[in-house]
């Protein structure tokens, strides 16, 4: 199939555009400046807001769309609101977009064809219909729920808190869990904790999920049926974090190849430069020339304080953070917190 887009009249694009909420909040609209740049009209409407995590990822590949201001697509006919429209202090985003080579790819299935492409250097906003990948959306049954271990005889299901006298009902989590043995089902992800997870310790019937699965309709795109994604909380938040591991590494790296036997301290300009490096190519803040003044001469410890300065003043979630003080730490072989 041709993977070539058509380009559809502005009309719709406006129409849906203009249904959508703008963003307000301080912390969002700064995030949302960083991978704008370069636009001659910001856009802080939904299709444009920064989520909470200061990042614009794919919703098929997961890769970053905004740290190199790519072209993103984002899907005109799924939801697209703030997680909690009552919390001005949120501003996490539920929609699904792609990248352009998702958009593209035959192989990155959705059930919908219409997306307003936004021109990443530019900013210009384009209603496109997608020829290539549209599937049927299946339900998730309850024969994709993963069975848990042997349990103790005293263990109750999470959801209707009743015990596992039926084998034909036996305890279960989530579908798609991979994990050996499989995640408690009643563990949720939550970014405010170190880990990123809130760990449970239950499991649930097989029917009883599959209940609630039935009454959130929850669904995916397939060709067949076959091979859905993992809904655990668990396995999908440590896909999530080796995401950002990568991203933050790429800055670790960058910072270590600037101190070796030759330049084992920088000044203020030689740390603005590098600085301004690596915000360009990993998720974290630019610094100050303030900043560095005042912490210059800078020595390898810190920078790598001052590289998790600049990751927390784009991300407010401990989770996220953690994970770079975790590889600050490996670098210097100590722990390393902020000041």
């Amino acid at each position: 199939m041709s993977s070539h887009l058509e380009y559809l009249d502005d009309d719709c694009l406006t129409h849906w555009r203009d249904g959508l909420q703008t963003g307000s909040q301080t912390q969002g609209l700064e995030n949302m400046r960083r991978w704008q740049l370069g636009w001659a009209v910001p856009c802080a409407r939904l299709c444009c807001f920064s989520p909470d995590c200061a990042s614009q990822r794919c919703c098929a590949c997961g890769r970053s769309i905004s740290r190199a201001r790519e072209d993103r697509a984002v899907c005109m006919s799924c939801e697209l609101v703030f997680v909690e429209p009552g919390n001005s202090g949120c501003h996490d985003v539920v929609g699904f977009q792609l990248c352009l080579p998702c958009l593209r790819s035959p192989a990155v299935l959705h059930d919908h064809d219409g997306f307003c492409l936004v021109g990443g250097a530019s900013g210009k906003h384009q209603a496109v219909r997608r020829p290539m990948g549209v599937a049927q959306r299946h339900e998730f049954t309850a024969s994709m729920c993963v069975q848990a271990p042997l349990l103790p005889e005293e263990s109750l299901c999470k959801i209707c808190f009743c015990d596992y006298d039926d084998p034909e009902d036996p305890p279960c989590t989530w579908p798609g869990c991979s994990a050996e043995p499989p995640h408690a089902y009643d563990s949720v992800r939550d970014l405010r904790t170190t880990s990123g997870v809130t760990k449970g310790d239950g499991y649930a019937h097989r029917a009883c999920i599959a209940q609630w699965l039935a009454v959130q309709k929850l669904s995916y795109c397939s060709k067949s049926g076959k091979d859905p994604p993992s809904l655990c909380p668990v396995c999908l938040w440590e896909q999530e974090a080796a995401k950002w591991r990568a991203d933050f590494s790429i800055a670790v790296e960058m910072l270590l190849r600037a101190f070796d036997g030759e330049h084992p301290s920088l000044d203020s300009v030689s740390a603005l430069e590098l600085f301004s490096r690596i915000a360009d190519a990993s998720e974290v803040s630019a610094l100050s020339d303030g900043d560095l003044q005042a912490a210059a001469p800078i020595g390898i410890g810190d920078a790598a304080v001052l590289l998790q300065r600049a990751t927390e003043e784009m991300h407010p979630q401990e989770a996220i953070r953690s994970i770079m003080r975790e590889l600050c730490a490996d670098v210097l072989g100590t722990p390393v917190g902020f000041r």
